[in-house]
């Protein structure tokens, strides 16, 4: 029976057993798999719960749902149910189990007294989390990912791993500044002193047809930008433009190279390679004899040194 002092991780195991005498197969994610995970440190009011497979829409479905969560003292009200007694709601959640755009097949277990109940594991849970901060800005989200991952000793290699996957496109920046936010936060200490090149290539398009001596001509240009406008491109030991040149119509390609061998983790080096490629880019988009500076959306290539 569910009271005022069930647990959240203890109305997520009553409702699961209940869900289970209608042949569903739920599993607790979101918030709530972070306080499931890590009670002392992140809270929830909220149960969201995925029924793997999906509910099933038919009246009689519907019918036997509602009779069910009704039994547990439960109500519907603008698709969320509520408690009698208990402080904690239930939202029922599309399926699959999904966290970007990876879809979640293993999953955790906790004890309760009505029986287990499938939960994401803490280092979704922590994914899950930073995700959602990237979306939606919420600052409570990144805390919940901080203080879960804190808890439960979560491998960082994995949230990174989750963090570089995801930071591609429109969300390249979001990511990375949000992992490191998360990683500063958690080993503020931590640095590593290995060198790291990062290697772009600027597609140029030229007003008219380019030759060898114009593109030369534009990398001395840039050359010089970047030696009186270094304080601009922060955080880099090593910025420079040039090698081979590639010319194609109008456009032409140079190579940019950065370099960074000051301490700190690998994910914030590669942050600040990003941010100053954007920076040169909109920098030289000015220039007279080009049209504009043509975007890929390709990360820049890295390499590693000792």
């Amino acid at each position: 029976m569910i009271t005022a002092e069930t647990s959240l991780t203890d109305v997520a195991g009553a409702v699961a057993a209940t869900l289970r005498t209608l042949d569903y197969d739920p599993v607790v994610v979101g918030g709530s798999a972070a306080t499931i995970n890590a009670p002392e440190a992140y809270r929830s009011d909220d149960i969201d719960i995925v029924i793997l497979g999906g509910i099933d829409e038919s009246r009689e479905g519907k019918r036997e749902l509602i009779a069910a969560m009704k039994s547990l003292g439960f109500r519907l009200q603008n698709a969320m149910w509520f408690h009698s007694s208990n402080r904690y709601t239930v939202e029922f959640v599309p399926s699959p189990v999904a966290i970007a755009n990876d879809i979640l097949s293993d999953f955790a277990i906790a004890d309760t007294p009505f029986g287990p109940v499938r939960v994401l594991h803490a280092v979704d849970a922590v994914c899950d989390r930073l995700n959602k901060y990237v979306a939606y800005k919420d600052p409570d989200s990144l805390e919940a990912a901080i203080t879960v991952a804190r808890s439960c000793k979560v491998d960082l290699s994995k949230v990174e791993a989750f963090a570089l996957r995801h930071a591609v496109g429109v969300f390249a920046d979001p990511f990375l500044r949000a992992y490191r936010r998360f990683h500063q936060a958690l080993v503020p200490q931590e640095r590593s002193v290995s060198e790291h090149s990062f290697t772009t290539t600027l597609r140029l398009w030229f007003a008219a047809d380019p030759d060898e001596a114009t593109v030369n001509d534009v990398q001395t240009r840039i050359r010089e930008m970047l030696d009186s406008e270094r304080s601009q491109i922060a955080g880099l030991d090593g910025v420079d433009v040039g090698g081979d040149i590639t010319i194609h119509g109008d456009v032409a390609s140079v190579v940019l190279r950065l370099r960074a061998t000051r301490e700190g983790p690998f994910v914030e080096k590669l942050g600040i390679a990003i941010d100053s490629i954007a920076y040169i880019r909109s920098r030289i988009q000015n220039f007279p004899e080009l049209l504009d500076v043509l975007e890929d959306d390709a990360p820049p290539i890295v390499s590693t040194g000792a």
